[in-house]
């Protein structure tokens, strides 16, 4: 499935053309193809795993939109 979806992601990207991405879970972002340049990602734990948390990952989320300007 992984592999599947690569093109429809990458060509989503190309046509949406976003500044961030910002990618939900960890398995995801190993699953993750490389994204064109330009485009900022910003990974997270996923907000359904056991343990997250808001105040721990807002912060990286923030700086990831501030360094995009």
């Amino acid at each position: 499935m992984w592999q599947a979806g690569r093109e429809p992601f990458l060509h989503t990207l190309r046509e949406l053309v976003p500044n961030l991405v910002l990618v939900l879970g960890v398995e995801l972002h190993r699953n993750l193809p490389s994204v064109p340049d330009g485009i900022t990602v910003c990974p997270i734990q996923h907000p359904s795993a056991p343990g997250f948390s808001y105040d721990k990952w807002q912060p990286k989320v923030l700086s990831a939109i501030a360094a995009i300007g």
